[in-house]
């Protein structure tokens, strides 16, 4: 069995890519074979990867395939490879130095999802996520510890319905049982129904919190305020609770217009999308939701 395959998503944010890389060229512990995933990039991404990290393993696609379709290159090559783990990375991240080396302690022969925990960049002591909770009822999918200063109240491993996949660790024997992720999701939400289909297939999801790494975030499709990213979100969100948290047709209905109104919210109090344009990004979610549209969005929002 050989070493982590530490797994680097790249699309078109070449200084991101080169700080990532820059802080995994710190980390302490036997170093991981890295392997940067340029998904289609436009901006130089993947010739300055070439010069400034030869060691990196470069994979080159002709087009954007998203986080899923990315990845999956990377997962693929580390089942065939029997790695010990594939971790996710974003490329918008930079790890503690013990990042790693941490998460190889925690894990162990079962089946497993490992995360650390997730600062932002911008406020380097603020946290964004120490795992997720999904309420099955209401829909509602949280980030625990968002936007909260840390002061050690998430300093206890435990055990999470997800992690962030930012930053995901998938030991071997998770990685045979629960396969690819979903490339149906194409963007958002795919890190959530991986996490619940690998615990449902017995795979143990925990937050390692001695394990820490700073992240962006939102950027690959504009930041908060796109109507793409809002569109991606809402469909996949219906859709991974329809998959791994189904209701009764009535309920399921409720919990639908519950995550609309949500959505609703938080285009009108927290983004600066055009409230037009907003309004047709969360009606093509619903249609396509309806109709089981998957993938990548083709054509305008209308």
């Amino acid at each position: 069995m050989s070493a982590p395959h530490l797994l680097i998503l790249a699309w078109n944010q070449r200084e991101q890519t080169l700080r990532c890389l820059d802080s995994v060229r710190r980390l302490r512990g036997a170093a991981p074979r890295t392997v940067v995933i340029d998904n289609g990039s436009e901006d130089g991404t993947a010739a300055a990867v070439r010069a400034q990290f030869p060691a990196a393993e470069l994979i080159e696609l002709p087009h954007n395939l998203g986080y899923c379709g990315g990845f999956n290159h990377g997962l693929r090559l580390a089942l065939r490879e029997r790695a010990q783990a594939a971790v996710l990375l974003n490329n918008d991240t930079w790890l503690d130095p013990d990042c790693l080396v941490e998460l190889a302690a925690a894990s162990g022969a079962e089946p497993e999802l490992l995360g650390p925990k997730i600062f932002s960049a911008a406020d380097p002591e603020r946290l964004q996520s120490a795992g997720a909770k999904v309420a099955a009822g209401s829909g509602r999918i949280v980030h625990l510890g968002y936007g909260q200063r840390d002061r050690g109240q998430f300093d206890s491993p435990a055990a999470r319905d997800a992690l962030s996949g930012c930053c995901l660790w998938i030991n071997r024997a998770a990685l045979e049982r629960a396969g690819l992720l979903d490339e149906g999701y194409f963007a958002y939400f795919e890190d959530v129904e991986y996490c619940l289909r690998a615990q449902r297939l017995g795979a143990r999801i925990e937050l390692v919190p001695r394990a820490r790494l700073w992240h962006r975030g939102g950027i690959s499709l504009g930041g908060p305020d796109s109507a793409r990213r809002l569109y991606y979100s809402v469909r996949n969100h219906l859709h991974v609770l329809d998959q791994h948290r189904p209701l009764p047709p009535s309920h399921r209905a409720l919990r639908s217009a519950w995550v609309l109104s949500l959505s609703l919210a938080y285009l009108g109090l927290r983004t600066r999308i055009p409230r037009a344009e907003g309004l047709r990004a969360l009606a093509r979610a619903w249609h396509d939701h309806r109709h089981n549209v998957r993938g990548a969005l083709v054509g305008p929002l209308s």
